[in-house]
């Protein structure tokens, strides 16, 4: 559904740190981009095997069945962090090769600080109730205890009034830091102004199955 753009880069005597800045709008229809880290120090020459994996994290986001009828503009998340340094020397060669959040160093965001994803979709027409309908948007790995989610819609079932709900908590008793390499994908409740939530996240593993490569080192 999108293009991706694969940015190489082959150093076999060192890994400088990699600065990473997210842009402040995404649109569903912009490319793809993936940022994917693989090394292996175990072998020095010869064929070498390298497993891609994510150190950043990715965020979905799919609608409650109760959810009204609503064209949804843009989603925002403010008190985000936009910008971050990688630096790794974790061993891919391994299945079980993994990053941590250790590996990053995020920049401190601010109350204003944010990130919009614009929508342009509407419920039902657009969007199935229960299914993604937004992302991926790739994020940066930090805690989320300060992100507010905001959603920008209009009601399409009862005249065209503004609907926005601010200031939404993304932190629950179970996930309050986005970790490198997994998949979070919000299930949202758009009410009547008094029930809106988030109903829960869903965590998963951000696994890389396309780009395990064989690198010969001479």
């Amino acid at each position: 559904n999108g293009t991706y753009s694969i940015h190489a880069y082959y150093d076999n005597t060192q890994r400088p740190p990699i600065e990473c800045t997210m842009p402040e709008k995404l649109s569903a229809e912009d490319d793809l981009q993936e940022f994917i880290y693989a090394y292996n120090k175990r072998v020095s020459h010869g064929e070498v095997q390298v497993n891609f994996i994510h150190p950043c994290a990715v965020v979905f986001f799919k609608l409650s069945k109760k959810s009204y009828r609503l064209r949804i503009d843009e989603i925002a998340l403010t008190g985000i962090s936009l910008s971050g340094t990688f630096s790794s020397d974790a061993d891919t060669g391994t299945e079980s090769s993994s990053v941590t959040s250790a590996c990053w160093s995020v920049g401190t965001a601010g109350n204003d600080d944010k990130q919009t994803f614009a929508i342009g979709k509407s419920i039902p027409s657009d969007i199935n109730y229960e299914t993604i309908f937004a992302g991926p948007f790739m994020v940066i790995p930090q805690s989320i205890e300060p992100i507010k989610l905001n959603v920008y819609a209009k009601r399409t079932d009862a005249g065209t009034e503004n609907y926005e709900r601010t200031g939404i908590s993304l932190s629950t008793a179970s996930v309050n830091t986005w970790e490198p390499g997994k998949s979070y994908t919000y299930n949202l409740l758009l009410g009547d102004g008094n029930e809106e939530m988030l109903l829960d996240v869903a965590v998963d593993d951000w696994i890389v199955e396309s780009y395990r490569n064989v690198v010969d080192i001479e």
